[in-house]
């Protein structure tokens, strides 16, 4: 085997082991054991309960509006809380980094000053306030939310994954996104789901909606699934769909009973042939 040959096999090599080992090594440092995992949920939204890994910083502005910036290498877990206090819960390992302050506007204002060279850091928040009506959160690695919560406005920006908890329950959430890859919603409880992205895409599987509206244009994916095995399972009261830019649309194995479409002429749009006539209908 020729020299340059060998030297290629080993820089691909290298290209897959090196990512494989930097995140091993940051789960091991960041790892807990199981146990200590469900004692930290049972004390995590009690705001004045000592929460091991966490560290409280009390606030003495209150505030219904979030800011958080983080970074392309940051893996961020975000739970709010509504409660009669004002603070949050900084997950250990980054409590020193980070800033949080409420501006002249009533807007919590979050970011961290670590280390820019950093190849991945772990950060999760835990948000407590009387009312939280908006959560907006630019660059991440990954986002993950944990809410309970009668409705709440959500802008994301540049998110190369994001996902919601398994226990969380939205009445009303609006989402507003931009340059997000990855965002995926399974098996969770939100009634009323307004989607406005750009550039983004989005995947939900095992969830019904009373309402589910959905605006995408640039480069957008969007795909509800329902069960195969039994397509009646999950269901859609009222569905809306628009689209501009080149954009795709996957809707199976859902049960919709009443749909409205507005799809530009580089849609492209895989669904049966009844979902497919109720959006073209009205």
């Amino acid at each position: 085997m020729k020299t340059s040959n060998k030297l290629l096999i080993a820089l691909a090599l290298l290209l897959i082991i090196v990512p494989i080992l930097v995140i091993a090594i940051n789960v091991k440092f960041n790892y807990l054991p199981e146990d200590k995992i469900i004692k930290n949920y049972e004390s995590l939204d009690k705001f004045d309960a000592v929460t091991p890994y966490f560290k409280l910083r009390k606030l003495d502005k209150t505030f219904e509006k979030v800011n958080v910036t983080a970074s392309k290498s940051t893996i961020l877990k975000i739970t709010l809380v509504e409660s009669p206090q004002n603070g949050l819960k900084i997950s250990e390992n980054e409590s020193e980094n980070l800033i949080a302050v409420v501006d002249a506007n009533g807007v919590l204002q979050i970011s961290s000053k670590a280390s820019k060279d950093k190849k991945m850091d772990f950060l999760s928040l835990v948000i407590f306030a009387p009312v939280i009506k908006q959560l907006s959160v630019t660059k991440a690695l990954q986002l993950e939310i944990n809410a309970k919560i009668k409705k709440l406005d959500l802008n994301v920006n540049n998110l190369q994954s994001m996902l919601f908890h398994p226990n969380t329950k939205i009445g009303r959430l609006n989402v507003s996104g931009n340059h997000v890859l990855n965002f995926s919603q399974s098996n969770n409880y939100v009634d009323d789901l307004n989607l406005n992205l750009d550039n983004s895409e989005f995947r939900a599987s095992g969830t019904s909606y009373k309402v589910l509206t959905i605006a995408i244009k640039g480069y957008s994916h969007i795909a509800i699934e329902g069960d195969k095995s039994n397509r009646n399972r999950y269901k859609i009261d009222s569905l809306s769909i628009t689209t501009q830019g080149k954009s795709s649309v996957v809707l199976t194995d859902m049960l919709v009973n009443k749909a409205h479409g507005d799809f530009s002429d580089s849609t492209a749009i895989n669904a049966s042939a009844k979902n497919l006539k109720l959006l073209m209908k009205n």
